[in-house]
């Protein structure tokens, strides 16, 4: 159930290592299922108008690629062509779900923005 990577948790048994291995273990797994779901949801979702909804859903896709390449990586050696490849998509996914989550939050920062002084112009 729960795979832990004991040479990181014997070498130093601190709090950081032991999340790490915990996440390193369940996060792809997790990832995998929603990213079954997600990534179709976000395509749905986009053409229905929902544009907030499929950028939520496109972030949690990217997460999961994100995820799934990083324990690929792991298990593959360093300087091989195969590991690269699993660096640059992970970075991919890692920028696409940065850009996704951080325009979020901006929107929803400008939103807010406009509510608090009621700014006809802030509100859109």
């Amino acid at each position: 159930m729960l795979k832990m990577r004991s040479t990181d948790i014997e070498a130093e048994p601190t709090l950081g290592n032991a999340l790490r291995a915990v996440a390193d273990a369940q996060m792809p797994a997790r990832f995998y299922q929603v990213l079954q779901v997600a990534l179709p949801g976000a395509y749905q979702l986009w053409g229905l108008g929902w544009h907030r909804s499929a950028a939520a859903c496109l972030a949690v896709s990217a997460f999961g690629v994100w995820s799934l390449c990083e324990q690929q990586r792991t298990s593959l050696e360093p300087q091989t062509r195969a590991a690269r490849v699993m660096v640059g998509v992970r970075r991919l996914a890692g920028t696409v779900a940065a850009v996704a989550v951080g325009s979020l939050a901006v929107e929803a920062f400008i939103r807010f923005m406009g509510i608090v002084f009621r700014c006809p112009g802030c509100a859109g």
